[in-house]
């Protein structure tokens, strides 16, 4: 059986790789981003999450994406799985280093799905939130609120993280990068995405999965797990399926 891993960029006893605030690789030489994407200086919504303990150098990276001037959507694991006592972050722009701590934005608390099980992965509801201690400028993104139809499985959706572009060299975190993929399959919990050559890697988590419905990218996904060194496709937590959880932080 192949070994699942939840997509974060992480200290974490669950074999994610480490990841320095001021020595993350940023491997710019490699033509494959996020992987086999470009990079994605725009989607300014879309943001780095990090939690980091206090005086700490090193830290947990994932991806979010604001949906209201005070929330961010991302994984449960990016705000479970972390060291005790870190505390979160959330960083807009293109890369994650560059950005001036005087430019990240505060978070007040955070929220996972109380029924996520990080060692029962496709058993779903990785989803969780972040809220901001003060109203964002950045324009929120719009996510599903409607069931998905068994039609989405072949349609496209663009991916987009913060996550490594080379699964086994485990290097290329923090550039934000997007990718175009097929849903490959649905079920009750999770979209299957990716090919062999374009997916999301650890580092991705919590970031989303963009489909045009009715002519406006949409969030229908949110970076959950995969395979162990980006060797497969990966999962994305059903967005629709959650829309209760995600209401009640909505202001």
């Amino acid at each position: 059986m192949k070994q699942a891993w939840l997509w974060a960029v992480a200290l974490l006893a669950a074999g994610c790789s480490a990841e320095a605030r001021n020595e993350a690789p940023t491997d710019e030489s490699t033509d494959q981003k996020i992987i086999g994407g470009v990079d994605d200086p725009n989607d300014p919504a879309v943001v780095a999450v990090y939690a980091r303990v206090p005086g700490a150098t090193k830290g947990a990276l994932c991806t979010g994406e604001i949906i209201s001037p005070t929330v961010v959507l991302t994984a449960a694991h990016c705000i479970t799985e972390v060291d005790p006592g870190s505390v979160h972050h959330v960083i807009p722009g293109f890369k994650f280093k560059e950005v001036p701590e005087s430019q990240w934005l505060a978070v007040k608390e955070t929220h996972a799905d109380p029924q996520f099980d990080a060692q029962n992965l496709p058993n779903g509801h990785d989803i969780g939130v972040l809220i901001l201690q003060e109203p964002t400028t950045i324009a929120p993104l719009p996510f599903v609120r409607t069931p998905l139809p068994d039609s989405v499985v072949g349609q496209s959706v663009r991916l987009v993280g913060y996550g490594l572009n080379d699964g086994f060299g485990q290097t290329g975190a923090g550039i934000k990068r997007e990718v175009t993929v097929p849903i490959n399959s649905m079920d009750d919990k999770t979209l299957e995405t990716g090919t062999f050559s374009k997916k999301s890697c650890n580092g991705d988590s919590g970031g989303p999965a963009f489909l045009k419905i009715d002519g406006k990218e949409t969030i229908v996904g949110v970076t959950s797990y995969g395979i162990i060194y980006c060797l497969g496709y990966g999962y994305y937590t059903r967005v629709d399926k959650y829309t209760a959880f995600i209401d009640q932080y909505l202001q």
